[in-house]
């Protein structure tokens, strides 16, 4: 027992009843601190209780699910703490309802008996045992819902953002949220180190396909790499022999050391379905056999076809670097991505995806024939070549082909509020 002389003040541990956060609190008490901590009821909760009770055995009748107790005066004096913002009634205020109110407590006394901690807490060693990632471009809209899926299913990540644009942090250094979400960080990458297991498991470096060495200390350490950093400038400032260097030598570095970590067990590289699609050949179905011709992409003349003749050739160096060096290599080649996204800025796919809503008649060339897919999809695709073993070569991501003129039809009918074209 500690001399309560010796108590060297009060400490809060949120999640105090996780496998971390109940074992620090453990420490803590044993090294003299007195310590509040936390306990919850979210949807997760609920949802993981729903689960245990299915697969639990001798599970019978009726549980209660609860996470903490409030009286009315602790909740004011909590959100009038929390969130000084908002006006909350004094408990002074709430004296004759208080009265008027008799509460029983609601403990989950029969729930936690049938072992529902103690499953929680194996599955989070058992999710802890998956290791670790890297995810390049993990800024990016993909990236960064690929990440947040990851987190989910229990990989640690690391991750590279594009310069820090802070002249006194060198390359290679690893940044914690805490500094992330500080003024003296010029990037605003909350939505990362914000998601639910990121402050244990995420980890963010500054690399550039400028400097193709930065990567090598994002990947050391990790099982698997998912290569989605790219250039996405559609303009042509940049020629195309300069763009398809800075992408193959940054891709090549990024191979050489997953080989030379020697733990790396497979690449998933990003390609696109313009990687397939540009060839002269009219093909009722496009499959992973089927390749960009790049000198008949040129003769076309298209704007942008310099991200298109990147994306094909830095493909194939992926895959021939892999059959060449032995190195374990996949490609995932999604089509036209939309759905929701966690990064500040609406991406571009997911903006002209949307332009029949917007008016945007420039953009309505690209969805005169389009194949769509989710990003939730997309980002579940990557998971599932990395963890199936028999992956090999390409494989193409997509959901459902649509004519502009059906979805005018589908966006009308759903959402009548907002006054679509007609395919007239």
């Amino acid at each position: 027992m500690v001399d309560d002389n010796k108590i060297k003040g009060r400490v809060c541990v949120t999640g105090g009843t996780g496998f971390l956060g109940s074992w620090m609190v453990k420490r803590l008490l044993e090294d003299g601190y007195s310590v509040n901590t936390t306990i919850r009821i979210d949807p997760d909760d609920v949802a993981r209780a729903h689960i245990h009770l299915f697969e639990y055995p001798k599970a019978k009748g009726r549980y209660l699910c609860t996470g903490v107790e409030f009286s009315i005066e602790d909740l004011c004096e909590f959100i009038s703490a929390r969130y000084t913002e908002y006006e909350m009634p004094t408990a002074d205020s709430l004296k004759d309802l208080i009265r008027s109110l008799k509460f029983s407590g609601i403990p989950s006394t029969k729930l936690l008996e049938t072992g529902f901690e103690e499953r929680e807490r194996e599955r989070e060693m058992e999710e802890d045992k998956k290791g670790k990632v890297c995810v390049t471009g993990g800024t990016g809209f993909v990236g960064s819902w690929l990440i947040m899926r990851l987190l989910q299913n229990g990989y640690s990540v690391n991750t590279t953002i594009r310069s820090w644009n802070h002249p006194e942090l060198p390359l290679h250094l690893t940044f914690n949220a805490s500094f992330a979400n500080s003024p003296d960080c010029k990037k605003d990458i909350s939505y990362l180190t914000n998601l639910p297991g990121a402050s244990e498991r995420l980890q963010i470096y500054d690399a550039d396909l400028n400097n193709p060495d930065s990567f090598a200390a994002t990947i050391k350490g990790c099982i698997g790499v998912f290569h989605l950093a790219h250039p996405m400038e559609w303009d042509e400032k940049e020629t195309e022999e300069a763009k398809t260097k800075r992408v193959i030598n940054g891709l090549l570095a990024i191979l050489q050391a997953s080989l030379d970590s020697k733990t790396v067990k497979r690449v998933v590289y990003t390609s696109s379905a313009s990687s397939v699609v540009f060839n002269g050949k009219e093909l009722n179905i496009i499959d992973e056999s089927s390749w960009t011709d790049i000198d008949y992409l040129r003769s076309l003349g298209l704007y942008g076809d310099s991200y298109v003749i990147t994306k094909t050739l830095a493909e194939k160096t992926a895959l021939e670097f892999g059959e060449k060096h032995g190195l374990d290599v996949v490609t995932l080649i999604p089509t036209w991505i939309h759905g929701p996204f966690i990064n500040p800025r609406c991406p571009n796919s997911v903006r002209t995806s949307m332009a029949l809503i917007f008016g945007d008649e420039e953009s309505y060339k690209f969805l005169m024939n389009t194949s769509f897919v989710h990003v939730d999809d997309v980002a579940r695709a990557y998971i599932f070549l990395f963890e199936y073993p028999k992956a090999k070569g390409r494989y193409i991501c997509s959901a459902v082909e649509v004519t502009i003129d059906k979805l005018c039809e589908f966006i009308s009918g759903r959402y009548p509020e907002y006054e679509i074209p007609s395919a007239e």
